[in-house]
């Protein structure tokens, strides 16, 4: 069975694997490739590997990081409107439905988040086919992650600016923490006739107006990091509103930024060198640098629901799940992804960075 390691990586760093088989010597780098190779007296072989070739099929991830010929946490333009750019960045927006409870927006939302301030959304108070059981309308601007959001500001076409202002809204934010859950000060749906199944969310308010008569509204956010934002209007008491643009606009470095090498299939069983790396700690900066190894491709253990009681299997048709057989599957028969604590070791305790190898 062949040894695999993989490793994640927070920041600025590169680092080299030494490997030793039947004392041949395989030296791997990450990143770095602007760099000459490594010198040793002994011969060796050199594998160079870039930051950029992440690939989620050999478990690699990366979130919220600047990839380049080093890592750096994302840094957002204080000038670019992030909604039109929530997908590509791995966040989302949904809207609450009266059968699925929250969902992809439709389409008849989408030029609220098109760039375009000619087009619009019409809130008339039909918010698509939900029967009055959607009493307002409900969106929630999943970031992708932690992010400082400096305001928030949505608006009609340039001709109705005088006319078509939403007379009452809401906008609530919260840092996806789960534990908090429940804690928040606003539930979605708190009074509404029926609340459609799976609608509990709750958010910290940032406003909420009542006898609005502004157009133009832009929400000046509190400073800390902000996960997902909430939107929630009913139709006016007199006349309609629309938006033509939802923007969302922040600044700053990422709270938080993750990077996770692909898995290394070091090709047989081989006895593992020293780690090295090269890093830069800003002040107020912290850098974790971990890594794990094991004796086969895969660092995860894959579940599937059987639909009997809470019974969970790691098996479908007979074979153990693996990550392509498990993207396969309904959502609603995923159970979740665990650390295959049999073939791999659990991730190693922080390594001290300025020692620079490990």
């Amino acid at each position: 069975m062949s040894r695999s390691l993989i490793l994640p990586l927070i920041a600025l760093v590169f680092c080299a694997i030494l490997t030793d088989v039947s004392h041949a010597l395989t030296i791997y780098r990450i990143g770095g490739s602007d760099l000459p190779p490594p010198e040793r007296d002994a011969p060796f072989d050199f594998i160079q590997l870039e930051w950029a070739d992440i690939d989620a099929k050999q478990h690699g991830s990366t979130l919220l990081t600047e990839i380049s010929t080093t890592l750096a946490p994302e840094q957002l333009d204080p000038a670019v409107n992030l909604t039109p750019l929530l997908d590509e960045r791995g966040g989302k927006i949904e809207t609450l439905r009266s059968i699925v409870g929250w969902a992809d927006f439709p389409a008849r939302d989408a030029p609220m988040f098109d760039g375009d301030p000619t087009t619009h959304f019409l809130g008339d108070g039909d918010w698509g086919g939900d029967y009055g059981a959607i009493e307002n309308k409900v969106l929630v601007f999943d970031l992708g992650g932690l992010f400082n959001i400096d305001r928030v500001r949505f608006y009609p076409r340039e001709k109705h600016l005088v006319d078509r202002f939403i007379q009452t809204v809401i906008v609530g934010i919260n840092d996806g923490d789960p534990l908090k859950d429940g804690t928040r000060e606003y539930l979605v749906g708190e009074g509404w006739r029926r609340r459609p199944p799976g609608a509990r969310k709750d958010f910290e308010i940032v406003l909420n107006a009542t006898e609005n008569t502004r157009s133009d509204i832009v929400i000046e956010m509190p400073g800390r990091p902000i996960r997902n934002i909430l939107f929630e209007a009913p139709a006016n008491i007199r006349g309609v509103w629309e938006i033509a643009e939802f923007e969302i606009y922040g600044s700053g470095f990422a709270p938080q930024a993750t990077y996770v090498s692909n898995v290394i299939d070091l090709g047989q069983p081989v006895s593992l060198g020293r780690l090295n790396w090269s890093a830069q700690e800003d002040a107020g900066a912290a850098i974790d640098l971990t890594m794990r190894s094991g004796d086969d491709s895969d660092p995860n253990t894959y579940w599937r629901k059987t639909f009997r009681g809470d019974e969970t299997t790691r098996y479908s048709d007979g074979k153990a799940l693996v990550l392509s057989t498990y993207r396969k599957l309904d959502k609603g028969e995923r159970a979740g992804i665990t650390p295959d604590t049999e073939n791999w070791q659990t991730w190693s305790p922080p390594y001290d960075l300025a020692l620079g190898r490990g």
